[in-house]
């Protein structure tokens, strides 16, 4: 069941673009009873061969916006290694509801951009660099307080900076490999 479960995610997580730490994570401590001091360094690691490869699949079809995939690169480091760090003193309880306003926080995030769709226009999307840093950092923070891949503040931003949805899912593969590899080896410094 264990295998099944980890294919269906592992096809799941292809096809949107995220990373599926968090859906690893819930299937290792909810079905397999890992601790989840355990459990978040593993989930990372599991998700590693997925992103990789979609890293490597976007990257040969030019689907990857580099200025904005770095700039949340450099803004997700301080947040994975802090986040690894004070991680050892968030409650069980405590935790779960950070992740959870994060999760709603990003969805409602995407909704109102789609409710609020600006009129086509020829000219490109305007740089906000703030946008792609806050939301650099908010997805480092979810890898190293939860050893979660942090795909929903990244896609969320990047959508919100207003890249298609295909480079939008290119770019994240390439963010979430580099933080998911930084994560796994911070989780497993402090662990």
């Amino acid at each position: 069941m264990t295998v099944l479960l980890g294919f269906l995610v592992g096809c799941f997580v292809s096809i949107i673009g995220g990373g599926g730490a968090s859906l690893y994570l819930g299937i290792l401590t909810s079905q397999l009873h890992i601790p989840v001091a355990i459990a978040a360094p593993t989930s990372l690691l599991i998700a590693f061969p997925a992103l990789f490869a979609g890293w490597l699949t976007q990257l040969r079809v030019k689907n990857i916006d580099f200025h904005y995939a770095n700039q949340m690169i450099i803004a997700a480091l301080p947040g994975i290694i802090g986040g690894t760090i004070v991680v050892q003193w968030i409650p069980t309880r405590v935790y779960n509801w950070i992740v959870a306003v994060i999760l709603v926080a990003m969805g409602g995030l995407v909704l109102v951009k789609a409710v609020r769709k600006r009129a086509a226009s020829s000219q490109p999307a305007p740089d906000r660099p703030w946008l792609a840093r806050g939301m650099g950092l908010l997805s480092g923070l979810m890898v190293g307080i939860g050893g979660l891949s942090g795909g929903a503040p990244t896609v969320a931003g990047l959508t919100l900076l207003g890249l298609p949805a295909i480079k939008a899912a290119g770019t994240a593969t390439y963010v979430l490999w580099v933080m998911g590899t930084v994560g796994l080896v911070s989780h497993l410094f402090t662990s």
